[in-house]
């Protein structure tokens, strides 16, 4: 899984919850046939922008708002974690 140090500590959460070699290949797999569309899609759009700066400022944006959303207590499902 290539997001950074999330990625290490959810594999390994699946060693903590007993899972196998097997089970993080399963993981890693699913991770990449999922993500791999949407950097296509990502590409297709970054090709069609004709200012690349603005596409840079939104996506630090969005990050900035879904972080703040994250670490301020706006979604009911991450403080059960």
């Amino acid at each position: 899984m290539a997001i950074g140090p999330v990625g290490t500590f959810a594999l390994l959460c699946i060693l903590q919850l007993h899972g196998s070699v097997l089970d993080i290949g399963v993981a890693t797999t699913l991770f990449n046939a999922i993500t791999t569309p949407g950097a296509i899609f990502r590409g297709f759009v970054t090709d069609r922008v004709r200012t690349k700066k603005a596409l840079v400022v939104s996506s630090y944006v969005t990050v900035a708002v879904v972080s703040f959303g994250w670490w301020g207590g706006g979604y009911a499902g991450v403080t059960e974690l």
